[in-house]
């Protein structure tokens, strides 16, 4: 059981770690790469449920604190 705990607890270290990089890359001056960020926020949302709300948070506090302005379009980046 022990094993399974510490498992569990660096898998959810791993996850905030990716996320914390995640957001750090959506504000990123590469729109391209911005967008690619976003789109793959989304995907990990819709794929792993266990970081469902979390993603589902951080991309509606993106839209709420940005003040009109994006860090991306809204078309599909380069070579996607």
């Amino acid at each position: 059981m022990t094993g399974r705990r510490h498992s569990a607890t660096g898998m959810k270290c791993f996850q905030s770690v990716v996320f914390c990089c995640l957001q750090t890359y959506v504000t990123s001056s590469d729109k391209d790469f911005a967008a690619a960020t976003i789109q793959a926020i989304g995907r990990c949302a819709s794929t792993i449920s266990e970081v469902t709300d979390t993603c589902l948070n951080g991309l509606v506090n993106l839209l709420s604190n940005r003040n009109g302005e994006l860090p991306f379009t809204a078309r599909e980046p380069e070579g996607m």
